[in-house]
């Protein structure tokens, strides 16, 4: 029994393999051997380029702002805009809801 599967197996593989190569066809299977991780070294660095990375106000700060406009909110992500000015999102139990924080002085649009 243990022998007729292992057949059975082999040629359909063989199937596999053979179809596709004979059409003209070529196909890649990559198999990830680990997860892609990366470190505090190996992590791009975001905006250095632009000169935005000495603002004044922080991306925390920036975050405490913007939840001052919505109370009882939660920050689920703060990201850096172009010209120096931080996109907060916030969530209540009803709405989601963005503020732009400037990062010069902190003043909310």
């Amino acid at each position: 029994m243990f022998r007729g599967t292992r057949i059975v197996v082999t040629l359909l593989l063989a199937l596999l393999i053979a179809e596709p190569a004979s059409a003209g066809l070529s196909f890649d299977i990559r198999i990830p051997l680990a997860p892609r991780m990366f470190t505090a070294q190996s992590r791009p660095r975001q905006n250095q380029d632009q000169g935005q990375s000495q603002l004044p106000i922080a991306p925390s700060e920036a975050a405490a702002i913007a939840q001052d406009q919505v109370p009882g909110s939660t920050v689920v992500g703060v990201k850096l805009l172009p010209g120096g000015r931080y996109a907060v999102t916030l969530r209540t139990e009803s709405s989601v809801t963005r503020v732009i924080v400037d990062g010069q002085d902190g003043s909310t649009n």
